[in-house]
């Protein structure tokens, strides 16, 4: 297995020039502060590898499910990093967004709960909206409560989440 990520990395070398300056780049990948760099990597271990490339979602895709789920940017060239250093085989070295060997399925299911997310962001702003119309003491109360709930939904939902995926709160640096 680790000769195998070394010749993926050989191949990386031969076929991109680093410039650690382009956000495509997969060496940028070291640029992460170290524990950015493990719940990464650990990130995309979460996903099984299969046979067949999967040209449905792309490392650009990818990059942004783990920034909505840990509200950590990465950059296109260290999601790419990453997925090498994780055992995954790239499709097209040349091209701007890289498509992987990674199952489709489990991807899907993080869509949906990115989704379900989403909704109840979406119905916390439509009851602030209608909430805050009025210039009255007792709606500004229910404002504040209601969003005070749905907060914590969210924020026990994004707990869960991580938990569920063995990934601890990243730190900054």
């Amino acid at each position: 297995m680790l000769n195998k990520r070394k010749a993926n990395w050989q191949a990386i070398e031969q076929q991109c020039k680093p410039s650690r300056d382009d956000v495509n780049d997969p060496y940028a990948f070291y640029d992460l502060p170290k524990s950015l760099q493990v719940n990464l990597v650990t990130w995309c271990l979460r996903y099984h590898r299969q046979e067949n490339i999967n040209h449905s979602y792309t490392s650009y895709t990818l990059k942004h499910i783990f920034s909505d789920f840990t509200k950590k940017y990465v950059n296109n060239g260290q999601f790419k990093g990453a997925m090498l250093i994780a055992g995954f085989r790239v499709h097209d070295l040349e091209s701007l967004n890289w498509k992987f060997n990674i199952s489709k399925s489990e991807i899907r299911k993080d869509l949906e709960i990115l989704k379900q997310d989403k909704s109840i962001i979406d119905e916390t702003r439509r009851k602030i909206y209608e909430l805050s119309k009025p210039e009255n003491k007792e709606i500004r109360e229910q404002l504040e409560a209601e969003t005070k709930r749905i907060d914590s939904i969210y924020r026990q939902g994004y707990n869960d989440c991580l938990k569920k995926y063995g990934i601890s709160e990243v730190s900054n640096g």
